[in-house]
């Protein structure tokens, strides 16, 4: 009795539990993995369950949080920042409008890297696939009511940390052609003169290509690091905008040296809040070359 997971509203919410995936693990490679065991699972199912996209999002955390733990010692680890495996969008898996459902922002996947997997996991099947407390303590092997002070203790730091301004495609063809001068003239003051007062710079190299250890906070601090990186590209680097994370990126294609893909955050007034620089070549294995 497979026959329901061909159903149309099955494969329609297999995006979503994609997203569901990413959120949780900050990989979409590890994300593709679990999806796909649910849908295993759901082949060996004798009778469809009830609500076919609810039973798969409960098989996708479980099998999301068990990863975690696998992965906890590799990721305490970890040399330098971490920052998730970037989410290329190829045109056709972010058709939702939710904005909620759709946030895959690199400053938001921070956000849910901070909270526990319990915590993010109650949040999730709660806030954006409808789960009532009790499925989700059957789900995580806790009470609905430490599942909802969960969901409430994500929730809330969400509604703290989150990006306070997404940024729109005309902000970054005006940072975009900004950084370009920058690196043509040497000169970083222009760019440094747009970095807001908390702003905050990440950079995630894996301990395999140069990138921060630690985040860097304020704007003396980023824009130093700022003019020494783009003082160091080699000529003919090339800047890309790229769709990633539901958003717009920046693809730096320096000749002989490894991608970079870096994410901007900005205030109301346009200034930046947040660059998320991702340098780890092994998550940008789907970024294709540019120049």
């Amino acid at each position: 009795m497979t026959v329901w997971l061909e159903r149309q509203e099955v494969t329609q919410a297999r995006p979503r539990l994609m997203r569901l995936a990413y959120r949780l693990l900050g990989s979409r490679a590890d994300a593709e993995d679990v999806v796909q065991d649910a849908w295993l699972a759901g082949l060996a199912l004798s009778d469809p369950p009830d609500r076919p996209e609810a039973w798969l999002a409960r098989v996708v955390t479980t099998r999301a949080i068990d990863l975690l733990r696998r992965q906890k010692r590799q990721r305490a680890a970890y040399t330098g920042c971490w920052l998730p495996e970037p989410w290329l969008d190829d045109g056709s898996d972010l058709p939702a409008t939710d904005e909620a459902e759709v946030d895959l922002s690199m400053a938001v996947m921070r956000v849910l890297d901070r909270l526990s997997p319990l915590e993010r996991a109650a949040f999730l099947l709660h806030d954006l696939f409808g789960l009532s407390f009790e499925e989700i303590g059957q789900t995580l092997g806790r009470s609905s009511v430490t599942c909802r002070k969960l969901a409430s203790r994500a929730r809330g730091q969400l509604q703290a940390d989150r990006p306070r301004f997404p940024a729109r495609p005309e902000d970054i063809a005006r940072l975009t052609a900004l950084i370009e001068t920058c690196v043509r003239s040497g000169d970083t003051a222009a760019l440094a003169a747009v970095l807001a007062d908390d702003v905050e710079l990440v950079s995630d190299g894996g301990a395999k290509v140069a990138a921060a250890r630690r985040v860097l906070s304020g704007p003396a601090e980023v824009s130093g690091f700022l003019a020494g990186v783009l003082g160091q590209l080699a000529p003919g680097t090339a800047i890309v905008s790229r769709r990633a994370n539901g958003g717009t990126a920046l693809q730096f294609a320096e000749p002989g040296a490894p991608d970079s893909l870096v994410f901007l955050d900005l205030t109301p007034d346009g200034q930046l809040c947040g660059i998320y620089i991702q340098r780890n070549p092994d998550k940008l294995t789907a970024l294709s070359p540019q120049g």
